[in-house]
């Protein structure tokens, strides 16, 4: 047993050369079947400790996941004292790990950490996964188990109005070149569903039916179209959702620490 088997991710982290964070690949379990992604870091460039969470989780990430797989994958429980105490004190298996950012998070029940907890506990009580059983008690009775998490931009910004967000350039950057990379592809197609929780501001996701929108939703399945969206209605809030023939299916819902209504309606609709 080793604390990492997807081979698509394995293959992906030794490809990298060079490592900028523009190549941020994520925390959480590689080997989950939901990928969550943000818009960008909610951390301050400029704020003392803001800075320190972006070194470990942002600058950081690659060489994390690296020395994992090729030093310490031998492993069989991904919260072994032996991965904190390696040359960075950060375990990305879970970022809550690290006193600094559990603190920041305990208790703000808002905070993005503890929408995804909702969802997962909503998501674990209608579907059982015997796929988790091959992790350790600690890991598996934690959300990070049940999930991998990604950005789509790698700035960092407070909030998405701080982040001034541009989808053109976006779209123009080295960031994007990298997500359709197809070793990043492939990896991507591991999952069975990925939920873009920016899905609900077009300036991230560009307007509906517009070409700029299926780029982004074709960097996570490219055998999707406009023609494959459904949209779904639940309390006066809606999801939309991208599902083809082959691949992962694509959610589009609102920030997770701004609607946990949301839960409810991704999971009455079976989106998972």
């Amino acid at each position: 047993m080793t604390l990492i088997r997807n081979k698509k991710f394995k293959t992906l982290v030794n490809s990298i050369a060079n490592y900028t964070q523009e190549k941020y690949l994520g925390m959480g379990n590689p080997d989950s079947k939901i990928l969550l992604v943000g818009s960008e870091k909610a951390l301050s460039p400029t704020h003392e400790e803001d800075m320190i969470i972006r070194n470990h989780e942002l600058l950081n990430n690659h060489y994390q996941w690296y020395d994992i797989i090729n030093h310490y994958n031998y492993l069989t429980d991904n919260f072994d004292s032996v991965i904190l105490k390696r040359g960075h004190a950060f375990n990305p298996f879970n970022p809550l790990l690290l006193a600094l950012i559990a603190n920041r998070v305990r208790g703000k029940s808002g905070h993005t950490y503890y929408g995804m907890q909702r969802l997962i506990n909503a998501y674990q009580a209608l579907n059982y996964d015997p796929d988790l059983r091959i992790f350790s008690p600690a890991f598996h009775q934690n959300t990070f188990s049940k999930i991998f998490i990604t950005e789509l931009s790698i700035k960092t910004a407070r909030n998405q109005k701080a982040a001034n967000f541009n989808l053109d350039e976006f779209l123009r950057s080295e960031r994007y070149s990298f997500l359709i990379e197809n070793m990043t592809y492939q990896f991507f197609s591991t999952f069975k569903t990925i939920i873009l929780y920016f899905g609900k501001n077009i300036r991230y996701i560009g307007n509906p039916e517009t070409a700029k929108r299926l780029q982004i939703i074709n960097i996570f399945n490219r055998s999707l179209y406009h023609s494959n969206r459904t949209i779904y209605r639940h309390e006066q809030k809606t999801i939309e959702v991208y599902q083809g023939l082959k691949g992962p299916k694509i959610v589009l819902c609102r920030h997770l620490s701004a609607g946990f209504g949301m839960n409810e309606a991704l999971l009455t609709a079976h989106h998972f």
